[in-house]
């Protein structure tokens, strides 16, 4: 064998060696708790929305799905389509930032026994789901959630409890004038 070769060959292992002595045996053993994804605040299938009632401060609208189409539930008129796509699937459950306790005690430290806003879900099977929406954190970040009648209290991003507050506060009118025209840019 030819000695150049040679001397390329163990350039190259004595390469792979110091990169594996560096950064992959230097790298920090994985303990269980980074495996761990956040929990879910709670989990519904898409299909199986039936009723979407929220109250924010003194606004309360509800939303019905009849035969696959939303519509306000007092008048029955549609909704704008360019506003309401993406709000029935915030319904279908956040992921949690986290679980704070399992055992609620104290309900007013987190602004739950006087929720900021009340999200009601009737799913098709008749079932119904009723979060309380707390404060937000200190850094405004997070809201403190909880499903009324459980025990447990999460952490979800604020961002998500704004955008279903936005619908109450200006609801999805339809206008026969703008609704089919694409939304285009912010």
């Amino acid at each position: 064998m030819n000695y150049r070769i040679s001397f390329i060959l163990i350039v190259i292992a004595l390469i792979i060696s110091i990169y594996v002595g560096f950064f992959e045996l230097r790298k920090p053993p994985k303990t269980d708790g980074e495996n761990l994804e956040a929990p879910w605040f709670y989990d519904i299938a898409y299909d199986e929305l039936s009723i979407l009632d929220i109250t924010y401060q003194d606004n309360n609208e509800s939303f019905t799905k009849i035969n696959g189409q939303w519509t306000f539930t007092k008048s029955g008129d549609k909704v704008d389509l360019n506003r309401w796509s993406g709000i029935p699937l915030l319904f279908t459950g956040p992921r949690s930032s986290r679980l704070i306790t399992n055992d609620l005690t104290n309900p007013e430290e987190y602004g739950i026994d006087n929720p900021t806003a009340e999200y009601i879900i009737t799913l098709k099977t008749g079932n119904i789901l009723k979060i309380l929406v707390g404060t937000q954190t200190p850094d405004q970040a997070s809201s403190y959630v909880s499903l009324d009648g459980r025990g447990s209290l999460f952490l979800v991003p604020a961002s998500w409890t704004i955008a279903i507050n936005d619908i109450a506060l200006n609801p999805p009118y339809y206008d026969p004038n703008t609704a089919d025209q694409p939304i285009i840019g912010p």
